[in-house]
């Protein structure tokens, strides 16, 4: 085999089909192509191989040297585990079955996401689906990793391999007790609240970059 070239699947589903309907008239029918493509296509494929896969020495039937035995089970296998990939993916598609990963940091999901994920999780019963809560930076990791499907945070995510989309628009308040005296004033300067002492969430919180 040219170690140049990988498996010509193209080629194989080819040679599948002869074996499989018997003939090279009746694979070109079921291919919709001519008799004359199925024969030029495997000969390039015992080319590619170097090896005989159809015993040519005469007789009824298409007769498979061992070679071409050994080729067919395989065809098989990945032909199969293709129609297995297919069908899941359009179950997936038509939200039948599967799973749906949602990431978000904690503020997103304690007041705004909790009840529209129980509301898409009602509605689809039958999909795994999760919330997995973490600050910006991990859930940015997460989806790098690709263990969420997408996330709901608060902070930009400094990744050029994640695609980021301004979703709403929050303010950020700070408050104050009411004996402080920064509580008397309107607005206090940013002298002021440097000079106090902050309690900040975690590296990697969204809230702690604002």
């Amino acid at each position: 085999m040219n170690s140049a070239h990988g498996l010509n699947l193209h080629l194989l589903r080819v040679f599948a089909a002869v074996v499989e309907h018997a003939g090279f008239s009746r694979a070109a029918e079921a291919l919709f192509v001519s008799q004359s493509a199925v024969s030029k296509a495997l000969r390039e494929l015992e080319h590619q191989l170097d090896l005989p896969l159809i015993d040519r020495s005469g007789g009824r039937g298409v007769r498979l040297t061992e070679g071409g035995q050994a080729l067919y089970r395989h065809a098989r296998g990945i032909f199969a585990l293709e129609r297995a990939a297919l069908e899941e993916v359009r179950e997936r598609v038509g939200l039948r079955r599967g799973g749906l990963r949602i990431g978000a940091s904690t503020t997103v999901a304690a007041y705004w996401l909790a009840e529209a994920f129980a509301r898409h999780a009602a509605r689809h019963p039958q999909l795994d689906s999760a919330l997995v809560v973490g600050n910006t930076g991990e859930v940015a990791d997460a989806l790098i990793d690709c263990r969420i499907d997408a996330g709901f945070v608060e902070g930009p995510p400094h990744d050029e391999r994640i695609l980021a989309t301004h979703w709403r628009q929050e303010p950020l308040q700070a408050v104050v007790a009411a004996a402080s005296t920064l509580g008397a004033q309107r607005r206090a300067s940013a002298r002021q609240l440097a000079a106090q002492r902050w309690l900040v969430r975690e590296a990697g919180s969204g809230t702690r970059e604002v």
